[in-house]
């Protein structure tokens, strides 16, 4: 469900930092070139934002928190239980330290 322009952004700029660190290219160039294709292509399908979208704009702080909570909770149709989808990654963050 993660967006592929998105996925294609952080590889590029991984590479990217690859080659500064090793100061070549080598045979990075074609990482580089598949990645901006596809951000090229992301770019160029992403549907521009107009009086039709307004309807899924928040229009207040307290209507973004309920829409976070129900995009949080997906499996369980319920926002309040949102916060607990999250144990299994503070818990998995916390065994890191």
């Amino acid at each position: 469900m993660g967006s592929g322009f998105l996925a294609a952004a952080a590889a590029f700029a991984l590479t990217s930092f690859e080659i500064f660190r090793q100061r070549s290219i080598g045979r990075h160039w074609l990482t580089l070139l598949v990645c901006l294709l596809v951000i090229l292509a992301g770019i160029a399908i992403t549907p521009v934002a107009g009086p039709s979208f307004d309807s899924f704009h928040a229009r207040s702080p307290r209507y973004f928190m309920i829409a976070l909570g129900k995009n949080l909770s997906w499996p369980i149709e319920r926002p309040h239980y949102a916060r607990f989808h999250v144990f299994p990654l503070l818990a998995a963050g916390l065994g890191l330290f």
